[in-house]
């Protein structure tokens, strides 16, 4: 790509304060006799006109003191630093990762690597795929200029993931996990060498510590198409090479999408609920070991259990409103739209969007204050009648909501409504 074309780019993606602040960088690493270049997936994203969220510079030099100067400089200060001769900085609400350029060698597949200073090229050789192995000169005498020694810029034209050597994948398995997530997230095609090769190092996944496995689920969750990724994971055998007859359920999930817009937490206990809902309790144990579930993961794959043995509960006739929402409260919201568009039984479908739907908007217009004035001693009585008067707005037919006050002094004088 044409220098100037590239500068443009960049000054048209990035503030005009992050444009400014990289010129500075090149002018401040040369001064101490350092170079400076962007590198990895923000070039990539700056020649496909992406979204910049995060910004990638590594240093031929001393990378952490580097960042560390540039933050005395800018009066603020480094947020981490690591063993792998980098440090992150923020910078006008940006996240900066400074690294020394460097190569890496693998002692067993799975395992972090072990790291050396090296220079430019060894740096982006030992990179994953040929579009995150390009970098942009910082330097000012070069500034903008493209530096693209494995042809990642025809790669991006050809819409190609191709991975960089033979043993990549065994080397570092979470690359198996990525080179999907930037298939699918960028609309490309994995190259038929990188496809061969995910097949055959697929079993290496196994080498991954439960932490690193799981960090890549994460990653995927926060696309903004996970279940495309999770559907190629299920179509390349990569899930099933994790957990035998693991898939991704990508009906279902295109089913209840549409209906569903969650926060981030949200939409991870839908999707971990999705992908764990059709286990059994041996096989979701399993997974919560395999991927070493936090809390917030466990309790949506644990409460699939505990559904399943409430079931019968809501299969009874004639049961009251008041008695489906004490049942099906206790569960996350998202857990519950995955059983409502799975389970076979039709009363059992109905009753949960019932609650999801109805129910649990129903609560009681009077608060504990309102009762302390209609003449509720202050105290555990308190908690008592709004239980009651919570059961009472449940139970009421939809359209004849009841007087709530009356309630409250029917329940003073010991009079229980029928």
């Amino acid at each position: 790509m044409i220098k100037q074309i590239l500068i443009n780019q960049m000054k048209s993606q990035l503030n005009p304060n992050m444009f400014n602040f990289l010129k500075d960088i090149g002018v401040s690493a040369q001064n101490l006799g350092y170079r400076a270049f962007l590198a990895g997936g923000v070039v990539r994203d700056i020649i496909l006109d992406r979204q910049v969220t995060d910004v990638d510079i590594v240093i031929q030099g001393d990378a952490p003191n580097f960042a560390q100067q540039i933050a005395a400089k800018m009066g603020t200060t480094l947020t981490t630093q690591s063993q792998f001769g980098t440090a992150k900085l923020s910078v006008f609400s940006t996240t900066v990762d400074f690294a020394s350029t460097r190569k890496e060698t693998y002692a067993k597949p799975g395992e972090l690597p072990h790291v050396e200073i090296a220079d430019l090229p060894e740096d982006l050789h030992r990179r994953d795929f040929s579009i995150n192995a390009m970098a942009i000169v910082l330097d000012s005498n070069e500034f903008g200029k493209l530096i693209d020694p494995l042809d990642g810029q025809n790669d991006i034209l050809n819409k190609k993931i191709r991975i960089l050597h033979p043993v990549s994948f065994q080397d570092d398995p979470t690359r198996i996990l990525r080179a999907i997530r930037y298939e699918q997230r960028l609309r490309f095609e994995l190259e038929p060498v990188t496809q061969r090769l995910i097949l055959e190092h697929s079993k290496y996944l196994h080498c991954l510590s439960s932490d690193r496995l799981r960090n890549e689920f994460q990653k995927i969750f926060e696309e903004t198409e996970p279940g495309l990724i999770l559907l190629r994971a299920t179509g390349l055998g990569i899930l099933n090479e994790i957990l035998p007859k693991w898939n991704w359920p990508h009906d279902t999930y295109q089913k209840i999408r549409p209906s569903n817009e969650y926060e981030r937490i949200s939409k991870f206990q839908f999707l971990i609920s999705l992908l764990t809902v059709s286990l059994t309790p041996r096989e979701r144990e399993f997974l919560i070991k395999k991927l070493n579930m936090p809390t917030a993961w466990k309790k949506i794959v644990r409460s699939t259990n505990d559904f399943e043995e409430k079931k019968c509960y809501l299969k009874r006739a004639n049961l009251f409103p008041s008695e489906i929402y004490r049942i099906l409260n206790e569960f996350e919201i998202p857990a519950l739209e995955v059983w409502a568009a799975v389970f076979e039984d039709p009363q059992i479908r109905e009753r949960i969007r019932f609650y999801i739907d109805v129910l649990r908007y129903r609560t009681p217009r009077l608060t504990g204050n309102d009762l302390v004035n209609l003449g509720v001693p202050p105290g555990p009585e308190v908690g008592a009648i709004l239980r009651k008067l919570h059961q009472s707005v449940l139970d009421e037919p939809e359209g004849y909501p009841p007087i709530e006050e009356d309630l409250v002094r029917d329940f003073l004088r010991g009079v229980t409504k029928e």
